[in-house]
């Protein structure tokens, strides 16, 4: 997903990668293809919550949805 935002940068790109080495080739191709990019930070994130609470199949393709409680604690114990 890439976004523009006002302010620098302006320009925000976000990427699911099943690896984290992965990063650094993603943002190669950026300023290779895009010539007056540069990489001004990165957040890298290890735990998300799937806002749309898909289902995927084995090719990543959507098959289904779970409707999703964001107010639930995903770490609460149950009893």
């Amino acid at each position: 997903m890439s976004a523009t935002v006002a302010g620098s940068p302006s320009l925000v790109v976000a990427v699911w990668l099943r690896r984290v080495d992965q990063i650094h080739e993603i943002e190669r191709l950026l300023v290779e293809e895009i010539h007056e990019a540069a990489v001004t930070g990165r957040l890298i994130v290890l735990r998300t919550i799937k806002r749309m609470g898909r289902i995927l199949d084995e090719h990543g393709h959507a098959v289904d949805a779970v409707p999703m409680d964001h107010w639930k604690d995903p770490l609460a114990v149950t009893r």
